[in-house]
Order: structure tokens, then sequence, then C-alpha cells
């Protein structure tokens, strides 16, 4: 995926300050959505289990999940 995002912007030096969430974008035509699992909510959804849920289902149909 380094390779061929790198390949799209001639350069590998756009990797250095690059985020994956832009390079997905870049790559596939969908949107991209972060969670900052450091915000309240977030940290909620996280204890109750509810974030592995909705991963697992964001999974099951088929978009693209990563983690930074």
């Amino acid at each position: 995926m380094e390779k061929a995002y790198a390949k799209l912007h001639k350069t590998y030096e756009i990797l250095n300050d690059g985020d994956i969430s832009e390079a997905l974008v870049d790559l596939t035509g969908m949107v991209a959505e972060e969670f900052d699992l450091t915000t309240p909510e977030m940290k909620a959804n996280y204890e109750s289990g509810q974030l592995w849920k909705d991963l697992k289902k964001y999974m099951g149909m088929g978009f693209l999940v990563s983690c930074m």
C-alpha cells in the first residue's frame, strides 16, 4: 500500500507527514472516519465493549480498518 501511495504522489517524501486515513481516501475513493480513544465518549464505548462490536460490524461490511 505504501508503494502504491508513493507512486500516486511520485515521491516517498509525502509519506513522512502522511495520515493513513488520507491515504485510504486517496486510494479507495471512499470516506474515512477516525476515532480518538482519549475522549470520554470513546473511552465509555471502549470500556463497555461497544467499540469492538462496532469494529466487528464495520469489518463484516467490508470496511477497511486500521490503527495508528
